[in-house]
């Protein structure tokens, strides 16, 4: 019996997500006190900054490697870009040490999260998984796990750390 790729991408989403959840609970949680509220979130914003990956699915779809027409794409794109641009920007408001750079990143975490959950409902619903191969399959099945494991750990160090 051969599995459907979509099955294979959630077999592999949810492999990566628990790798991800082990490595922070062995090696990221426990020295988290350790560090100030800025480099915390410095540390979990990173993997946003790159999120402008998700500009590779108009490659992809040009090279016949993802389903489906621009128009499913475009509001994930922009919400991942937007969130890379925020992320960027909140980085530099902690580096600069701004006043309000809890809320610059709180404002970047929330609108982060936002896009990932339109788009997990996106996919689910648009059963992308069964189209997609290369480098978008590896960003769906790696870099997207990240993404919410960064994403949750910043909002628990943030509302903890008031």
């Amino acid at each position: 019996m051969i599995m459907s790729n979509e099955l294979i991408l959630i077999g592999a989403q949810s492999f990566a997500t628990i790798v991800y959840i082990t490595l922070a609970a062995i090696f990221l949680i426990p020295k988290l006190p350790h560090f100030s509220i800025n480099f915390v979130a410095t540390l979990l914003l990173v993997p946003h900054a790159f999120r402008f990956i998700a500009l590779e699915i108009y490659s992809a779809l040009a090279n016949g490697t993802v389903g489906g027409s621009v128009s499913n794409y475009t509001i994930l794109i922009y919400g991942d870009v937007i969130t890379a641009i925020f992320a960027v920007l909140a980085l530099w408001a902690l580096k600069l040490g701004i006043g309000n750079a809890k809320a610059i990143v709180w404002g970047t975490i929330l609108f982060g999260l936002s896009d990932q959950i339109l788009a997990a409902y996106s996919v689910s619903t648009s059963k992308v998984g069964d189209t997609i191969s290369d480098l978008t399959w590896l960003s769906f099945a790696f870099f997207v796990p990240l993404l919410w494991v960064a994403s949750y750990l910043l909002i628990w160090q943030l509302w903890t750390r008031r």
